[in-house]
């Protein structure tokens, strides 16, 4: 008998799937599932939403500049967002920087790289899975 996955591992899955596709494209994307502090660069539009419901729209809010902040429930929080990061960690640039400070607070954070295409998982301020999209 197959054990059912927790939804916490769905939201895992989809966002994973969601970053391979941006990835491939040669875009890159941020996403915090937890709390962050943040400051909207984008008006926030968009109503709140269960992302597991709706990924391609969680996937072109993503294309915008910002992270996208999902909260413990799997709804979007907001979309577009800098994150106030504490410092830049030397050989990463912002949007790496934000990740690491953002996944300190028992968050989860995926991280989407253009440069390189590749997915990146980090928690507690450490890589704990890549991934590439080619």
């Amino acid at each position: 008998m197959e054990k059912k996955k927790s939804y916490e591992e769905e939201l895992k899955e989809l966002l994973i799937q969601v970053c391979l596709r941006i990835a491939k494209r040669g875009e890159g994307a941020l996403f915090i599932v937890g709390e962050a502090d943040y400051k909207p660069l984008v008006e926030q539009s968009v109503p709140s939403f269960r992302v597991i419901d709706n990924p391609k729209l969680l996937e072109s809010l993503a294309l915008m500049d910002g992270a996208i902040i999902i909260n413990k429930k799997g709804f979007l929080e907001a979309y577009g967002v800098m994150i106030k990061s504490k410092k830049t960690f030397k050989n990463f640039g912002t949007r790496h920087s934000a990740a690491i400070s953002a996944s300190k607070k028992d968050n989860l954070v995926i991280i989407v790289s253009e440069e390189d295409k590749k997915v990146r998982i980090i928690q507690e301020g450490k890589m704990v899975m890549q991934l590439d999209a080619l």
